[in-house]
């Protein structure tokens, strides 16, 4: 497959299906390993599995904090995996960097809309934990949510500096990373027959989370890392394409048991 290049170089397909899978495994690694295995763990019953919306019979103590804890692990399993994945590969470089963004600006996104709104994981966590939530302590979410988004900002700077060898070529990686990955969850949840809209929004704006991809710039590339070459892989696009189909079918229309 031959694009033009728009991305310095890389292929813009292989960026787009990179993408997606990376926005499928956050959404997978939030709702179903996340809510889902906390929900079977507690001796309970999945009565529903979406890409956005989750619901166990029953109520369990720590269902509701499994999600975030599924994105954080995910997130930063993927930036210990950048430390050993090396640049020459690409592809797999890139998923990681955007498995890491996704995940991890999703729950500092999400922290921070939930104490606003007083509803979300993160509040309910907190009353099946804690206790009911106060002012203060909403405040202090919100704030350690906002810390969250720059510690992360800076994370992604420094993974991302390997694609910045080419002018407005890391621009253009995250850009096109970030649109597609708003664009395959919409897509998913719109599958869901129930409340199409609610689902598509919910599942669209964990993507939306990650808007720092939008702003991040070229970074300076580290001396002791070389730079990563053209991200082109026709079998990723595969791969993609069958795991978007496969996700869209099952949580993307909904899973009842």
């Amino acid at each position: 497959m031959n694009t033009k290049p728009a991305l310095a170089g890389d292929d813009l397909f292989t960026v787009m299906a990179i993408a997606v899978l990376a926005a499928c495994t956050s959404d997978v690694a939030h709702e179903a390993f996340g809510h889902g295995s906390a929900c079977l763990l507690s001796g309970r019953r999945i009565t529903l599995l979406n890409c956005a919306f989750f619901h166990c019979s029953g109520s369990g103590r720590y269902t509701a904090v499994a999600g975030p804890l599924g994105n954080l692990s995910a997130g930063l399993a993927a930036v210990a995996a950048q430390g050993c994945i090396s640049p020459r590969r690409p592809g797999l470089r890139l998923y990681a960097l955007l498995l890491m963004a996704f995940s991890l600006f999703w729950e500092a996104g999400y922290l921070i809309q939930a104490m606003i709104k007083d509803r979300g994981d993160s509040v309910f966590a907190y009353r099946d934990l804690i206790g009911t939530e106060n002012l203060p302590v909403r405040a202090a979410a919100v704030v350690i949510g906002v810390l969250a988004y720059f510690l992360f900002i800076y994370m992604l700077r420094l993974r991302a500096a390997v694609f910045s060898n080419a002018p407005g070529r890391l621009r253009s990686l995250l850009r096109v990373s970030w649109a597609t990955g708003i664009g395959a969850m919409v897509l998913a949840g719109s599958l869901y027959a129930h409340d199409r809209f609610g689902a598509a929004h919910d599942a669209g704006l964990s993507i939306v989370a990650s808007v720092p991809l939008w702003f991040v710039g070229a970074s300076a590339r580290p001396m002791s890392e070389p730079a990563a070459p053209i991200v082109r892989s026709s079998w990723i696009i595969a791969v993609a394409l069958a795991v978007f189909v496969t996700f869209a079918l099952t949580m993307g229309r909904g899973l009842t048991f």
